[in-house]
């Protein structure tokens, strides 16, 4: 239950709700509020005037999705020669994921005098429309710097509370060097991997050859990955697959595919698939599967599925043989020793015939 559920049985605090009905707002990210990350679209900060006259680190509040925690808000405050108050605001992420969060790109702000000479508002809303920017997150309770405001001494003057509009987004995949991704869906060279810039962790395949890649892209693609970079005491990893296997992985952890894969091994891909947990490239290595099933390679196909699970592709192995009982004569169909399989398949097409 929050704040304000608890304060609704309470006659004299629903004259509080009237007088303070931002702060209790839904939509408002506070320490008084279990804000929904979805409904999220102002962080508020009490006591901004006295806050600034002092480094220190505050927290604004957290959101949540079901009630699960997301996000937790804080800033940091520095003073410059008693004049200029810098709030620097972070957040702390309490899942390894992509979000995004939309911010006032506005710098500072003024809490001017009005002309009928009242006082400044005591409570400010930032303006400036909302920049957006993209956060991942490789491990739990990981923290983001967000951005700085700055203040002079006198653009908070009577103000107790800063509302600043925020919006938040979530399940969005990572982009790491947009342009150098193009480049390899475009041409499909592997060998751009070479030249990427930002690195901050390389893997190491069999022979010893070194890949430099990007830390957060791997925890992201693979949760084989992530659990193994977050074991590791180094930016260094040595996997036990060789360089056609790991040039194959990387391909399509950066791009989503894998170029020609029509023409690839797929044993050498699905035993990737297996290794690393790579759901994506389950689905991508079906379709020519599927589609590339045939007389000489039918049993291959059969034996492929039942190794590795997919037990779609073995039905569509068993229906091609119904209708293509050639397979049965062939070589590998005399050669095929696996007891398991030749039960499924001759299960399938005495079920199948009926």
């Amino acid at each position: 239950m929050d704040l304000k559920t608890f304060l609704m049985d309470d006659e004299s605090a629903m004259e509080i709700l009237k007088e303070y009905p931002y702060e209790f707002d839904p939509s408002i990210v506070s320490g008084l509020n279990q804000c929904e990350s979805s409904d999220a679209r102002k962080l508020c900060i009490f006591d901004i005037g006295d806050k600034l006259k002092k480094s220190n680190k505050y927290d604004i509040g957290g959101t949540y999705t079901n009630g699960e925690p997301d996000l937790s808000f804080y800033f940091t405050t520095s003073v410059f020669n008693s004049e200029r108050y810098i709030l620097n605001l972070f957040v702390c992420h309490r899942n390894i994921d992509s979000f995004r969060i939309k911010i006032s790109d506005v710098h500072s702000i003024t809490n001017k005098i009005k002309e009928n000479g009242q006082k400044p508002n005591s409570s400010l809303v930032y303006p400036g429309t909302l920049k957006s920017k993209l956060y991942t997150s490789s491990e739990i309770d990981e923290s983001h710097y967000i951005r700085s405001f700055q203040f002079s001494k006198t653009d908070l003057n009577d103000v107790h509370t800063l509302y600043v509009p925020i919006e938040i987004e979530f399940n969005i995949k990572p982009t790491i060097e947009k342009e150098v991704l193009t480049w390899i869906k475009e041409n499909h060279n592997f060998k751009i991997f070479n030249v990427m810039e930002n690195t901050d962790f390389t893997l190491i395949s069999s022979s010893g050859k070194k890949y430099d890649t990007h830390k957060l892209l791997l925890a992201m693609r693979s949760s084989v990955l992530r659990d193994k970079i977050r074991n590791s005491q180094t930016n260094l990893m040595t996997l036990k697959i060789d360089d056609d296997e790991m040039s194959l992985l990387l391909e399509f952890l950066y791009t989503d595919t894998i170029c020609d894969i029509d023409n690839k091994d797929w044993d050498q891909i699905l035993k990737l698939i297996e290794m690393f947990h790579i759901d994506g490239l389950v689905k991508l290595i079906q379709v020519p599967m599927r589609e590339r099933i045939c007389v000489d390679n039918a049993i291959h196909i059969a034996t492929l599925s039942e190794k590795y699970k997919l037990y779609d592709i073995q039905r569509n192995v068993t229906d091609f043989i119904m209708k293509h009982p050639e397979v049965l004569e062939t070589e590998s169909w005399n050669n095929l020793n696996d007891v398991v399989i030749t039960k499924k398949l001759l299960k399938g097409i005495c079920k199948n015939s009926k």
